[in-house]
């Protein structure tokens, strides 16, 4: 069993810690790509020694490593006292900056997870549930009065508790310039599909690192749980 760091962003971190649907899987981008050859069936790899490769041959090439190895979390912190960016912690005076997840010691970290599969994949291969695996966010609506009164109208069953209204726009961001419009093309949520909002969670971290939905790049998919140090 070998133990080695992963980074993760604040919405993320936020989504490992969530008690219900938790993060339990990422993707994270091959590099460098696998090079389609002989119908797709093999394909070409400048790290690997063995010629050509199918699917399945580069699961053991895994940087992040095999089922059992486990991850440790890598995130923005501050170390007088620690905290933890993704809580929302505003750091008071004398506490320090935060520091970059990429420096996080490993004394620092507060997340352990376990490997539990690995594979290879594009990514627009992506699946409705391995998109709500990734984490993303389920935007919820507190009920009103005005929603109530109207299903009331219909006969229907009021609401009492928060419900779904979609996913998560990790692209959007609202421009507090305009009070009463928001110029902004991208809609906060998707009122629907699971994975246009994972699709703008991918174009966030790689669009700018050329490796766009669009560009449809292959990934090493790793699927994990939470455990404690002492498991």
């Amino acid at each position: 069993m070998k133990e080695r760091p992963i980074l993760f962003s604040g919405p993320m971190v936020r989504a490992l810690l969530r008690e219900v649907d938790p993060k339990t899987m990422t993707r994270r981008v091959m590099k460098p790509q696998p090079v389609e050859c002989i119908g797709g069936i093999f394909f070409n790899w400048s790290k690997s020694t063995e010629g050509s490769l199918y699917r399945e041959d580069f699961v053991k090439y895994c940087p992040y490593g095999q089922p059992g190895d486990r991850l440790y979390c890598k995130e923005s912190y501050s170390t007088h006292p620690t905290h933890y960016k993704a809580d929302g912690y505003e750091l008071q005076e004398g506490e320090g900056t935060w520091h970059n997840a990429m420096f996080m010691a490993r004394k620092y970290s507060r997340i352990l997870l376990e490997i539990t599969a690995v594979r290879v994949e594009r990514v627009q291969e992506i699946t409705a549930g391995d998109a709500i695996a990734e984490g993303i966010e389920q935007i919820m609506c507190e009920p009103d009065e005005e929603t109530n009164k109207a299903l009331r109208r219909i006969g229907a069953k009021e609401v009492t508790e928060p419900y779904p209204i979609g996913w998560k726009n990790y692209l959007y961001k609202e421009d507090k310039r305009y009070k009463w419009h928001d110029p902004n093309p991208d809609p906060e949520y998707y009122p629907g599909w699971p994975w246009h909002s994972f699709r703008s969670l991918w174009d966030s971290i790689n669009a700018k690192r050329g490796y766009s939905w669009e560009s449809n790049p292959w990934n090493w998919v790793v699927e994990f749980k939470r455990i404690t140090s002492r498991e």
